[in-house]
């Protein structure tokens, strides 16, 4: 088990940006009184949904302890809360329809959440609530059913624990106006939650008594004894490392080609539960989570099934969270694997600054916000801070050579990038990718290819830009250069010049090249 960050001061840095991210109690509190009054509703005397004896349960991240202010297209949004009524009386004329429209008719029965209610969704009945303080909420409301003993027992037989599997749901899905379906496969929030709570047990035991404490101290009159403070408000490694993935993916993406493909925050808090190794601080949890995230054919979190990726729900194995990455088209994996490796990143690069000071601005950066360690509440809609990541496109290239050998591309060869800090380091920080690496690092090059021995790679490095011109004669580049080892596979350049710069493998054999990588731009910002 890892315990503790190799850095002395970036655990300090990332649980205070956690904070500054995480709902106030009050707000929490709000967000309760909110969600407990629609279970009243639903379940209150004379209302038709009590005859099927409802079971109202507040799920998703307010249940995980995993909250955290979502950004959408780079603006602060609303809170989301999620609110389960499962009837475990249904009977067995209970059609999906009559499931769905059961519980929005009784929601249409109360005058001030008529108003409130948004159109019919696919699956929830969605409340939004008017802002307070500059900060809105919205509850999506899921009717829902006990699943069928034979589900449950079809789900034990997979390896999921009874009292995990005991929870399983049925939900109705909209297709049309007048088409309403069982969801393929049901669901378990419930169940889901309690397996999430198991992996977090020890960790929640561990740090409880002190933040209970800190949160009585902090928020005097909130609550009236440290017994008191609700065990939701307490955050453990785990939770904050959730809390920080999704702000982390949500900033990153805002206004990315690749935005509306961005990880679904149910595939980082599995994976996240799934890779935890019980660290007892958040800079040991986040470093040690996304290492596993981008390992995953080792460490078992994910896996490829022929051409397929699975990340199977943990209690209800017919579920695959990622089955939209296997849809003709998608870039869902790409993104994945792009955005763990901005996240190794940014970690990285606040671990090499000098002081606490310069670590907490970069994390500011990261994660969209004005200062890391602020508390504050943005109104809905106000604009994030994102981390400008500049760099000037491909300047002149008139002093790029052509390949001096006949070129017959009949084999492959493909290179990859990881970032150092230094050249010949042995520490990988974070894997080449479309965007910028600061000055002054250094990037291994590694070719790999199908060209059978005896075979030589030459490598084309070429700067461009206005730095690079000025640095005098060479500084621009642009011929064939050895690599090394004995066919020269491996490539070390440096960072030097600000711009957009390319590296591209060429594999030689018997005077000719038989294979090339093409350009493997780099910006140097």
């Amino acid at each position: 088990m890892t315990t503790t960050s190799a850095s002395p001061f970036l655990a300090r840095v990332l649980e205070a940006t956690a904070e500054s991210l995480d709902i106030t109690p009050t707000k929490y509190q709000e967000a309760v009184e909110r969600y407990t009054a629609v279970g009243y509703w639903l379940d209150a005397a004379g209302s038709r949904v009590k005859l099927y004896a409802p079971s109202v349960s507040v799920q998703g991240s307010f249940r995980l302890g995993t909250v955290v202010r979502p950004v959408v297209h780079g603006k602060e949004a609303d809170y989301d809360i999620d609110l389960v009524c499962r009837l475990d009386s249904p009977g067995t004329g209970m059609t999906p329809r009559g499931l769905k429209h059961l519980v929005g008719d009784r929601l249409k029965e109360n005058a001030n959440y008529s108003r409130m209610l948004d159109k019919e969704g696919r699956r929830c009945w969605t409340l939004n609530y008017a802002e307070a303080d500059g900060v809105g909420f919205h509850m999506d409301v899921l009717p829902s059913t006990r699943a069928a003993s034979s589900a449950i027992v079809a789900t034990e037989i997979r390896g999921v624990p009874r009292e995990f599997a005991e929870h399983a749901i049925e939900v109705s899905e909209r297709r049309s106006d007048e088409q309403y379906v069982w969801l393929v496969g049901g669901s378990n929030p419930e169940g889901y939650a309690r397996w999430f709570e198991g992996v977090n047990r020890e960790a929640k035991a561990r740090v409880e008594p002190a933040q209970k404490r800190m949160l009585f101290e902090t928020y005097r009159g909130a609550f009236a004894s440290v017994q008191s403070v609700p065990d939701t408000l307490v955050r453990t490694p785990l939770q904050r490392a959730v809390q920080l993935l999704k702000r982390h993916r949500d900033v990153r993406f805002a206004g990315h080609a690749l935005e509306s493909e961005k990880p679904i925050s149910i595939i980082i808090t599995t994976l996240a539960a799934l890779a935890y190794r019980g660290e007892t601080d958040v800079a040991a949890a986040v470093t040690g989570i996304l290492e596993r995230m981008e390992d995953y054919a080792t460490s078992g979190i994910m896996r490829r099934v022929g051409e397929r990726w699975v990340i199977e729900n943990p209690v209800n194995p017919a579920e695959n969270f990622a089955d939209r990455w296997n849809d003709p088209g998608s870039q869902r994996a790409e993104a994945f694997f792009r955005w763990v490796a901005w996240a190794r990143e940014d970690l990285a690069l606040a671990v090499d600054q000098p002081d606490e000071c310069s670590a907490r601005t970069k994390l500011a950066e990261a994660f969209g916000i004005p200062g890391a360690g602020s508390p504050r509440l943005l109104k809905t809609g106000s604009a994030v801070a994102v981390a400008g990541d500049l760099v000037p496109g491909v300047d002149s290239t008139s002093h790029c050579q052509p390949p001096p050998w006949p070129i017959q591309n009949v084999y492959k060869v493909r290179v990859v990038g990881s970032v150092r800090k230094t050249i010949y380091s042995a520490k990988h920080l974070w894997p080449l990718s479309d965007r910028s690496i600061p000055k002054n690092y250094a990037i291994r090059f590694e070719a790999t290819t199908n060209v059978p021995a005896p075979f030589q790679v030459r490598w084309q490095v070429v700067n461009t830009g206005v730095e690079a011109a000025r640095a005098g004669p060479g500084q621009l580049r642009g011929g064939f250069e050895d690599g090394e080892g004995a066919s020269g596979t491996t490539r070390w350049e440096g960072t030097a010049f600000r711009g957009t710069h390319w590296i591209e493998a060429f594999v030689i054999k018997n005077g000719v090249c038989v294979a090339r990588s093409g350009r493997v731009y780099v910006r140097v910002r």
